[in-house]
Parts: C-alpha cells; sequence; structure tokens
C-alpha cells in the first residue's frame, strides 16, 4: 500500500511537473545564483543576516579605499606641484651661483696674479647633480661648484683638486678667502 502511495504521488508529481513551462537559461541562471548564495553564506556566515553585515563591512571598507585613493591623488598633486616650484627655486638658485662664480672666479684670479701665479686663470664651474629635483637639492642644492685652474699659459685647465701643488693650494686658498672676505665686506682681524 505504501509503495502504491508514493508511486501515485510520483504520478501527480510529474504531471505538475510536465504543466510548468520549462525555461532551461533560466532554470540555469537560478540554479546558478544558488549556487554563489552557498558559497557566500559559508564564506561570511552560516545566516542571511551574517552575510549582509559582512556586504556593509565591505561596502565601508570600499569607501575608505576609495578616500584613501583620493587623498593619494590629491598628496601626489601637491607633491608634484612642489617639485615643480622647487625646480623653480633650483633654477634660479643655480643662475646666482653662476653669476656669483664668474665674479668670484675673475677675484680669485686677480688675487692670484698678486700672489705670484702671474699666468694662473681660475674659473668656477657648477656640475648638476643626477637624479631628480628632490635628490639633486637634497644637500647642496641642483649643483655643485668645482675649482678649475690652469697655472701656466699653455698647460690644460683641470680641477683644482688634480693639479695644485701645495704651494698653489696655500695661495689659491689665501685668494679665496681674500676674495670672500672682500665680498662681504668683512674686515680682516
Amino acid at each position: 500500500r505504501a509503495l502504491r502511495e508514493v508511486e501515485e504521488a510520483a504520478r501527480e508529481f510529474r504531471g505538475v511537473r510536465d504543466r510548468i513551462p520549462t525555461n532551461p537559461a533560466r532554470r540555469n541562471e537560478v540554479v546558478a545564483r544558488l549556487d554563489q548564495l552557498r558559497r557566500l553564506l559559508d564564506r561570511h556566515g552560516p545566516t542571511e543576516a551574517d552575510l549582509f553585515s559582512r556586504r556593509a563591512e565591505l561596502d565601508a571598507e570600499l569607501a575608505r579605499l576609495a578616500s584613501d585613493e583620493r587623498d593619494a591623488t590629491d598628496a601626489d598633486h601637491a607633491v608634484a606641484s612642489t617639485e615643480r616650484a622647487l625646480d623653480d627655486a633650483a633654477v634660479a638658485l643655480d643662475r646666482a651661483r653662476a653669476a656669483v662664480a664668474k665674479q668670484l672666479a675673475r677675484a680669485v684670479e686677480s688675487a692670484l696674479h698678486t700672489l705670484g701665479m702671474d699666468g694662473a686663470c681660475f674659473r668656477i664651474e657648477l656640475v648638476g647633480h643626477p637624479g631628480t629635483v628632490i635628490e639633486r637639492c637634497a644637500v647642496v642644492g641642483p649643483s655643485e661648484p668645482r675649482f678649475l685652474l690652469q697655472a701656466n699659459p699653455g698647460l690644460a685647465e683641470r680641477p683644482l683638486a688634480e693639479v695644485a701643488s701645495g704651494g698653489e693650494a696655500a695661495r689659491i686658498a689665501l685668494a679665496l678667502k681674500s676674495a670672500v672676505a672682500a665680498a662681504l665686506r668683512t674686515p680682516v682681524l
């Protein structure tokens, strides 16, 4: 008797099933969505309330990250603007240094002539630092001076550190101190 009831229920179920219009694409879509929902529930909590709570947490985190990204973009713009201003200041500093270097070189050369180095030529060259504007300006500015000396006519102009003898180095140091003191109008003690 139980077997007959089960068989009859199965026939009724098939009859009902056959009368329901089927859409295989929609069925696959629903099955996929239910599968996705099961995976989400397995991962984020046993109840739908846990799932919605996690969604709210993720939405808040996403909003925070978007805000952080905007802040980072704003900071990038501020850094770029500051780098441009620093680069402009570095160019102005180099121009000023170049002008002063010419004046100082003339004064040093004149002093060298009075110190017995009649044929000497003295020049100050500005040597730029490699790298970004921040790296170039980190310590002494965008460039640093290099002193060049031609001790006698006919000799090549070379960096002071490579060509000056002890006596020449002493006279050049004295000439530099005298020229700087005169430029600063500092009395000599």
